[in-house]
């Protein structure tokens, strides 16, 4: 299997970094790992899976890559509406999104559902945005 998840995750950031309506939002607080005493609200990188599949006649094994990126946020009115709208803006974004995969083709980029979580603190928000992004090696 030519797993295509670090390449995959590395064309996330450079994409949201590149994204004009998702730095209008965040500026360029999207991450791997956030820093130490991160500024809210901010976009970070959650769990992967990966899933291999084989197409008739292909050159090389495809992986579907399953992902989640994160919002934080902590608004000071207790409101979701920051979360719902960065959650938002990186699902537009991000569906049909042509990332650039290194030594992948991409097949294709797809939101299959996202959600608000409010924290446990009361204050924390956490949006979650699923990805399944289809590629094959390119040999």
């Amino acid at each position: 299997m030519r797993d295509s998840s670090a390449v995959v995750h590395d064309a996330l950031i450079a994409f949201l970094r590149a994204n004009s309506s998702v730095t209008a939002l965040v500026g360029q607080r999207i991450y791997d790992r956030p820093p130490q005493n991160v500024t809210f609200p901010y976009i970070a990188l959650g769990n992967t899976r990966v899933d291999r599949f084989r197409v008739s006649g292909a050159n090389g094994d495809g992986v579907t890559v399953y992902c989640e990126v994160h919002v934080w946020s902590r608004p000071t009115t207790g409101g979701k509406y920051e979360c719902e709208a960065i959650k938002s803006a990186l699902a537009n974004a991000l569906d049909n999104a042509a990332l650039a995969v290194s030594g992948h083709k991409l097949c294709g980029v797809w939101v299959e559902g996202a959600i608000v979580n409010r924290m446990g603190d009361g204050l924390t928000l956490n949006g979650i945005v699923n990805l399944r992004i289809d590629t094959l090696y390119q040999i």
